[in-house]
């Protein structure tokens, strides 16, 4: 493990936005384009004023993940696994109301 000190906040971001540059640049040149997922507390401010700074990055090819946030292979899936306990409730409720077992047991009639 290779562990770094640095005088102040702005030299540590700026030490993180060239080694993050290197990266992004690497990934356009190989790929055509690039992806960051990049904390956004104040802890990282030096980093990203450092990263947009830096020069020799195509910012186009680096999509803006607000407008690719409808885009998720997944959203079908998170739409039908919201529609579960609804149906649930739906089928024990037109379970429980029309049975035999509702007049003798311990549920009593909807």
């Amino acid at each position: 493990m290779v562990i770094k000190a640095y005088e102040d906040k702005a030299s540590l971001g700026r030490a993180a936005a060239e080694q993050a540059a290197v990266s992004l640049r690497n990934a356009i040149q190989s790929r055509g384009r690039a992806r960051i997922i990049a904390a956004t507390g104040a802890s990282q401010f030096e980093f990203l004023d450092a990263l947009t700074a830096m020069l020799g990055i195509e910012w186009p090819p680096v999509p803006d993940p607000r407008q690719t946030a409808g885009a998720h292979s997944f959203d079908p899936i998170m739409i039908f696994a919201g529609m579960i306990p609804f149906l649930s409730m739906i089928l024990v409720l037109v379970l429980v109301r029309n049975s035999q077992a509702t007049e003798e047991g311990p549920v009593r009639r909807i």
